[in-house]
């Protein structure tokens, strides 16, 4: 079975890819066909089956991935929302408590300090996971998903 250069392999995906999205019914035998007709030249079915099986996997990720993005953001708003509210015991002073509202002692202002950081670090934690930094740096800095690594991509 041949191996094309990395510029050639993403010109055929892109093509099985809109194959596929025209017709997804689309036996492999038809598909290799089409992409024989397009690139001029025959390939082996087993290379062309490869291929969309490399797809399908990034697809998958790809729907399984935005999932994780929305829960992310419900995570995140909720996060925000919490840490707001011990922030205020943490800094509380009598000028911007609550009026009937004790100040905090000082070992409910440590706990509240510990709390903050350990959920700053569990949403780093979780972003990290889920390949988030890597989004933001722009680069692959990080270990690929879970996802990916099965899918071996």
């Amino acid at each position: 079975m041949a191996t094309y250069s990395q510029p050639v392999e993403e010109a055929l995906k892109r093509f099985i890819g809109d194959q596929r999205a025209i017709d997804p019914l689309i036996s492999y035998g038809m598909l290799v066909e089409n992409v024989s007709k397009r690139f001029n030249r025959e390939f082996d079915q087993r290379y062309i089956k490869k291929l969309t099986d490399k797809i399908e996997r990034q697809m998958l990720i790809e729907v399984d991935r935005t999932k994780i993005e929305e829960r992310m953001a419900f995570t995140r708003e909720n996060y925000r929302m919490v840490r707001e509210e011990i922030l205020k015991i943490l800094y509380w002073t009598p000028v911007n408590g609550t009026p009937g509202v004790p100040k905090p002692l000082a070992r409910d202002r440590i706990e509240a300090a510990k709390n903050v950081v350990m959920m700053d670090l569990a949403l780093l934690q979780a972003e990290i996971a889920n390949g988030f930094m890597r989004d933001r740096v722009g680069v692959r800095a990080f270990l690929p998903l879970a996802s990916e690594r099965q899918a071996g991509l």
